[in-house]
């Protein structure tokens, strides 16, 4: 990896932010890259400030803005030591994924790293405030952290659904994780099988279909396999089963032990079920994951034209 793959982080120096600033430092060590760590001023913030303590928005503007640059130099100085990586650090006004985003635009950054917030999983976090709205928006991969790091990723498994950005996703998991165990699954739902059911055809027709669908997901699953040419994502390695995505995902990550899952998204895809709150409320909530989502460009430009 070089300057190009920079790594960007944000804090407010919450719990879950650390977990993911010390993630995001880690993986800047091991792929001896560049890591910025950004924090925003709230406009609320400033203004609740300033009519609390009477003071002009300039001033305490500027009180914030020392307390947090203080706080980042410290921050700074213990990542760089800590994980042998060169570290940035920078202060935005304005709302927090908005500052972020742009700040990973300015610097063509490879990778955004932020916090789980709260105590119920990663993703369940991502349907609420600054993690939402950069899923929906985020135009590059975005990874969520639920805890502090123990060491290097060991176990992955990448969910893919052979949407545009799959090949991507498994490349970048494999450049994020490079010793760990890789395993490749795609969930082969049944989104017509219910509408033949429905409309009365015979049981053989239904084996027919279904043998049809495992084929084509096979030979979608070894295309893909070959196209990004990963070394440990191997036809031993990968599995099609059928099932509901988010139940089967879960579950799957769960047998492995895996402490990172991979999605790729672009346009309509697993993601589409995976975050509606009916899917992830209980099931995804207790997933014991990090989590990276890789946003293709179409899916990004998609999102954004319906606001921020």
């Amino acid at each position: 990896m070089s300057e190009a793959f920079r790594i960007v982080t944000a804090t407010d120096f919450s719990p879950h932010a650390r977990s993911a600033v010390h993630r995001a430092a880690l993986l800047a060590g091991q792929l001896h890259t560049r890591l910025d760590v950004v924090t925003a001023l709230p406009l609320r913030s400033i203004h609740t400030l300033r009519d609390l303590l009477g003071l002009q928005e300039d001033e305490v503007l500027a009180q914030l803005h020392e307390v947090r640059r203080l706080q980042l130099e410290i921050l700074q100085t213990d990542l760089s030591r800590d994980y042998a990586c060169e570290v940035g650090i920078d202060i935005r006004r304005g709302r927090a994924h908005q500052q972020i985003l742009q700040h990973a635009r300015d610097t063509q950054a490879g990778l955004v790293v932020i916090g789980a917030q709260g105590e119920h999983g990663p993703l369940r976090s991502f349907l609420g405030g600054t993690s939402q709205k950069l899923l929906r928006l985020v135009d590059r991969p975005l990874l969520c952290v639920r805890r502090m790091p123990r060491g290097p990723y060991r176990s992955v498994l990448v969910a893919t659904d052979f949407s545009g950005s799959s090949v991507a996703a498994l490349r970048l998991a494999a450049k994020l994780a490079p010793d760990a165990s890789l395993h490749v699954l795609h969930v082969l739902e049944p989104l017509y099988e219910m509408k033949l059911v429905g409309s009365g055809v015979s049981q053989e027709a239904l084996r027919r279909y279904r043998e049809q669908c495992d084929a084509a997901a096979r030979q979608a699953l070894r295309d893909l396999l070959a196209q990004a040419a990963v070394a440990k994502a191997t036809p031993e390695n990968s599995e099609v089963i059928a099932g509901d995505p988010t139940h089967t995902i879960v579950r799957h990550a769960s047998e492995l032990r895996a402490d990172l899952i991979v999605l790729g998204r672009a346009g309509q895809s697993i993601l589409s079920s995976l975050f509606l709150p009916s899917a992830v409320d209980p099931v995804l909530a207790d997933v014991d994951a990090d989590v990276l989502v890789w946003q293709g460009q179409s899916a990004a430009e998609d999102a954004a034209q319906s606001g921020t």
